[in-house]
């Protein structure tokens, strides 16, 4: 990462003026993909580039973003990496990725011992796991990494 003047970048306006928008892949959401809502898509996402996701506590982040990978992976067969301090252990951020991919709940039982009628049943379960693992894994907060070894656990 370089810091850039607008003259070091001069040539590059000019091409960019002359060419159309070259917007990047669909997210999956309706409200930013149909034209219904507006003119153009109002968001989409180049492979490469950072998004930022920012908002108060406990308003949906984590299941915003986790949505959007799944789409992005369901879609265009992207894969991620999702390191996330706020949403528990490795497990859990699978267990939550798997009840979004199933649209039911992982857990057999409710917290007073009773079976839940809405539980995935194990094929459903197998299945996704199977799908999640091509397209996901979590790095969690046990490991001290170094910028350096993080990028090399990533491009791993």
């Amino acid at each position: 990462m370089a810091r850039q003047t607008l003259q070091s970048v001069a040539s590059q306006l000019g091409e960019i003026r002359t060419s159309a928008i070259q917007r990047g892949v669909s997210l999956g959401f309706q409200c930013f993909d149909n034209e219904a809502y507006a003119r153009t898509p109002t968001l989409s996402i180049k492979k490469g580039y950072p998004v930022y996701v920012a908002a108060l506590p406990h308003s949906g982040k984590s299941e915003f973003v986790f949505e959007l990978l799944i789409n992005l992976s369901q879609l265009h067969g992207w894969r991620h990496c999702i390191y996330s301090g706020e949403e528990g252990d490795a497990a859990e951020v699978y267990v939550q990725i798997i009840e979004k991919v199933v649209g039911k709940q992982f857990r057999n039982y409710h917290a007073k011992g009773m079976v839940s009628a809405y539980a995935m049943t194990e094929a459903e379960r197998v299945t996704a796991e199977l799908w999640v693992n091509d397209h996901f894994f979590v790095i969690d907060d046990t490991t001290d990494y170094t910028p350096e070894a993080f990028c090399a656990e990533v491009d791993s």
